[in-house]
């Protein structure tokens, strides 16, 4: 079975704000997405990722 799921988030904050995104799959099913997982920022900001005490990638 193919499910397609999409979304798209938009955060306006007036000043530069900290922010942690948890929206990545769980590492054992990192292999079943079919497609692009892309995250945009504008205007561009660095961005660094993790992983938690429970093994999400964030």
């Amino acid at each position: 079975m193919r499910i397609r799921v999409g979304f798209e988030m938009i955060y306006e904050c007036p000043q530069p704000t900290p922010m942690i995104f948890n929206l990545n799959v769980h590492f054992t099913r990192v292999s079943d997405p079919v497609g692009r997982d892309d995250l945009v920022f504008d205007p561009p900001v660095p961005v660094a990722g993790y992983r938690d005490s429970l093994g999400n990638w964030c």
